[in-house]
């Protein structure tokens, strides 16, 4: 498989007396002889939708 890009999500997420950004990086894979076609994992769930 080849790497072919990926999807990147920021979120904020809030702890009481402190906040923190959690990124979240999910390549994107690609068979070159284009048999299996994209493959990427699914996205985890959010606390907030949208």
């Amino acid at each position: 498989m080849v790497r072919i890009g990926e999807d990147r999500t920021e979120r904020l997420d809030y702890i009481p007396a402190r906040s923190q950004v959690i990124v979240t990086v999910r390549p994107r894979y690609a068979c070159p002889k284009g048999r299996t076609g994209v493959v990427q994992t699914k996205a985890p769930a959010h606390l907030l939708e949208g």
